[in-house]
């Protein structure tokens, strides 16, 4: 298998930091807009349903998406 490294173009191994990044960005930006293009994993569909299937099980375990993500936002202020 080919690493990854070596199907780097030259011309953007030459670009300054910053460029990279924004090229990057750009390169995601390009990707994010087909997402149904994006493969995803049979490892996180695994995870999805084991999650899943826990919920079903005991719908209690779980917590809202708007408090767990206060829980966060909060933990991340304080570090």
């Amino acid at each position: 298998m080919t690493s990854v490294t070596s199907k780097i173009p030259e011309e953007f191994k030459v670009l300054s930091t910053s460029d990279r990044v924004e090229y990057l960005q750009s390169l995601w930006n390009y990707i994010a807009d087909s997402p149904d293009k994006v493969p995803v994993p049979d490892a996180h569909k695994q995870v999805l349903g084991d999650r899943l299937a826990a919920y079903k099980t005991d719908p209690n375990l779980g917590k809202p998406w708007d408090q767990t993500r206060d829980n966060i936002l909060k933990k991340l202020r304080n570090t």
